[in-house]
């Protein structure tokens, strides 16, 4: 059995549902299909995020969780990559001990990425890597980033992309070959429902500036005036959310636009069986898992020009328009309130282009590919 190390951010816990949960499914997609998963979670967030901190193992489902959680905080990269290279070398360390050397390495995001080729260096196991990252889908990237990126994407075996125009950018930016695979959903939890949608948008993502979460409201705003039947929900958290909170009741308009939080998928998934679509306006993405979610949902959905998703966009599916246009996203929004779509196709559609067996699938051959070659070696 394949031995496969995962090497991340954080796990999911319940004070923190969505911290790490790209690769959390990843870890359970792989060991469902028969590879022996070993997960080392890195935690550094600051004291603010409060948690236990220390060490802890357990078992989650199939996987050997090793989680390490020190609150340092954002430091400067020259400063947090010694510090938590220190951290992974202890849990890699008491993973060989517990759970035998493994096999292959896969990593997450560029910063793990980063120190998952600082891992390989030092013990000669192949890397994986998985680069979901928006900051590397940018005009301008870090640049302390961007050399991590670098010497991550130099050292790896296999690079995946999640989207044809995030592989473009990798190929112009580093001029490294990648597979592309998308992001793996976890669609159990999202299905088309015969409810007849109500007067209702949602969507999903971190309150931030660069989620576009801003000219969403601001769109929506000038269209429930003209509309006032529809109402609004916002799932997800982050920085902007007393700014956003600030302008809807400036607006009057608390009655009618919710912010909702972090919650449980499948709370989400309940919320989308009856709303009429899905707005999501980011300024860059690399893939776009939330609207994944929302097609699987069977709604269409409203999203911009971003660098991720655009390859997945067909009328029959939803809307795209330029980022930052708020009267374009406006404009897109009164169509889609009047467009009859097919819902159960969507879903369908979704739920094939996306099953957790196909990428799951397309990794584990990039696995295979990588133990054949280091076996002619």
């Amino acid at each position: 059995m394949t031995h496969v190390l995962m090497i991340a951010r954080s796990y999911p816990t319940e004070q923190y549902k969505t911290h790490g949960i790209f690769e959390a499914d990843y870890a359970h997609g792989l060991a469902k299909a028969g590879i022996k998963v070993s997960f080392i979670a890195l935690d550094m967030r600051s004291f603010l995020r409060k948690r236990p901190f220390g060490v802890r193992v357990s078992k989650e489902g199939e996987i050997n969780l090793y989680r390490i959680d020190w609150p340092i905080g954002n430091l400067p990269k020259g400063i947090y990559y010694p510090i938590v290279y220190k951290a992974l070398k202890k849990m890699y360390n008491r993973v060989v001990k517990e759970q035998g050397k493994p096999d292959l390495l896969h990593a997450v995001f560029t910063d793990y990425a980063y120190l998952a080729a600082l891992l390989k260096k030092e013990t000669g196991i192949p890397l994986y890597v998985c680069e979901p990252n928006s900051h590397i889908n940018q005009k301008v990237i870090e640049p302390s980033l961007k050399e991590a990126a670098r010497i991550a994407y130099n050292t790896a075996d296999v690079v995946q992309a999640v989207s044809p125009r995030f592989q473009t950018k990798l190929k112009e930016e580093f001029g490294v070959d990648t597979v592309n695979i998308p992001i793996l959903p976890s669609l159990g939890t999202f299905h088309y429902s015969n409810e007849p949608p109500a007067k209702k948008i949602v969507s999903t993502g971190r309150l931030t500036k660069e989620k576009g979460m801003f000219e969403l409201v601001d769109a929506f705003i000038r269209f429930r005036k003209e509309t006032p039947e529809y109402v609004f929900h916002i799932f997800g958290g982050g920085d902007a959310h007393n700014e956003l909170e600030q302008k809807i009741r400036a607006a009057t308009m608390e009655d009618c636009i919710f912010l909702r939080g972090i919650v449980d998928r499948q709370v989400i998934a309940k919320e989308y069986e009856d709303a009429q679509f899905f707005a999501l306006c980011s300024h860059h993405e690399t893939f776009g898992l939330s609207y994944i979610e929302a097609w699987a949902s069977g709604l269409p959905v409203l999203a911009t020009r971003c660098g991720g998703p655009e390859h997945l966009f067909r009328d029959e599916n939803g809307r795209y328009v330029p980022v930052g246009d708020t009267d374009a996203i406006y404009e897109a929004m009164n169509e889609m309130a009047t467009t009859v779509f097919n819902r159960a196709h969507i879903a369908q559609w979704a739920h094939q282009e996306f099953s957790e067996e196909k990428i799951i699938g397309d990794i584990i051959e990039q696995y295979n590919r990588i133990l054949k070659k280091g076996e002619c070696q």
